[in-house]
């Protein structure tokens, strides 16, 4: 039985007042690993905008995130707070990004976004990475067809594609943002992971 999961929405709402330049509109893809079985043209265009996007977070937490701007060589990433808190200022934290190379956090740009479980932070690097297109949390439905992408701690290493259905999606406030139920399988290692709509846009982690 698939289990439902709750996640965060991307309270990408709340985010794009604070800086409303913040996400361009571009995609790529990359050659590596997945855990995913292609079914459609559509399914396999979703995995490579997925991957093209995502990171993996390796610190005293293991975590998932995706690239959200790009200024010059800065690179800004969201994913889940409680992902990224525990790390100490003086701790190295790898950022691996879609061509499997790892770049180092700034933790000095480490930011919470209000009250939910949702953060800021920043890498550096002179290679050209893409950035998610910001989609409305406010307009997906039950039922509405939503595709995960993350990294398992069971296979790190390797980007875990899954598609689903929206269960509910709350028009109130929850605590800590977690206002959407979905019914793709996640595991450990997930949080802060991308959650696609059917267009590509990203509408929560």
């Amino acid at each position: 039985m698939t289990s439902k999961k709750i996640i965060i929405i991307a309270s990408l709402l709340a985010i794009i007042p604070l800086a409303e330049n913040i996400f361009p509109k571009r995609f790529n893809t990359y050659n590596s690993n997945i855990v995913f079985s292609a079914q459609s043209y559509q399914d396999s265009k979703l995995l490579k905008i997925a991957k093209s996007i995502s990171v993996r977070i390796e610190g005293s937490t293991k975590g998932s995130g995706v690239i959200v701007k790009k200024e010059g060589d800065l690179y800004t990433v969201l994913t889940a707070w409680h992902v990224i808190k525990d790390n100490l200022i003086t701790e190295e934290v790898g950022i691996i990004t879609s061509d499997n190379k790892e770049h180092l956090w700034e933790p000095i740009n480490l930011k919470r976004l209000g009250k939910v479980d949702l953060a800021l932070f920043t890498f550096r690097s002179k290679n050209l990475y893409k950035t998610a297109s910001i989609g409305d949390a406010k307009v997906i439905n039950y039922k509405d067809q939503v595709y995960v992408a993350g990294f398992s701690v069971f296979d790190f290493k390797n980007l875990k594609f899954e598609k689903g259905e929206i269960v509910a999606n709350a028009e109130v406030g929850i605590d800590n943002g977690y206002q959407m139920l979905y019914s793709n399988k996640t595991t450990s290692g997930m949080s802060g992971a991308v959650i696609l709509d059917k267009n590509g846009n990203l509408i929560g982690i």
